[in-house]
């Protein structure tokens, strides 16, 4: 069972983190989507409810640091979400290198996804420079995931299997 009150805890700290401060830590599109984050880390490690309940907490704090329509990235969020919680199951995950992979996933599905949101807002944007810009966040916040991880591990988000 997820910890409820870490993880709303949690999704606000990394709230304020990513509006805050993590702009300092990129580059143009380059930059880390803390809360993109957190739903992977759901994503692999919670149960399948909570797993979606903390990607729609994710969007909606993301939608509402944006100027975009509210429910859009939760949407978007538990789509990706639901595609990993399928793909987890059958593959075998003894090595951090498959977590790692399907983070990596998991957050360019996002950006795609993303992406092609704003190009139906907006059908006369570049489509090439939306998916771009969309994916760039993917590979940048996927180098810092596992030091995310092992912090949203420690917070006890997620009940570990010794705690069970």
């Amino acid at each position: 069972m997820i910890r409820k009150g870490r993880l709303i805890a949690a999704a606000f700290l990394l709230f304020v983190l990513q509006a805050t401060l993590a702009h300092r830590f990129g580059y143009g599109a380059l930059r880390l989507d803390l809360l993109a984050a957190l739903a992977a880390f759901l994503a692999l490690e919670a149960a399948p409810r909570p797993a979606l309940a903390g990607a729609a907490l994710a969007g909606l704090l993301t939608d509402l640091g944006s100027a975009g329509p509210l429910g859009v990235s939760s949407l978007l969020l538990m789509a990706v979400t639901g595609g990993v919680l399928a793909l987890r199951g059958p593959l075998l995950r003894e090595t951090p290198w498959v977590d790692l992979l399907l983070t990596l996933l998991f957050l360019l599905a996002y950006g795609l996804l993303a992406a092609a949101a704003a190009w139906l807002q907006h059908p006369g944007a570049n489509i090439a420079c939306l998916a771009a810009r969309g994916a760039a966040p993917a590979a940048f916040t996927t180098a810092v995931a596992p030091l995310l991880f092992a912090g949203l591990s420690k917070a006890g988000i997620v009940p570990s299997h010794s705690d069970a």
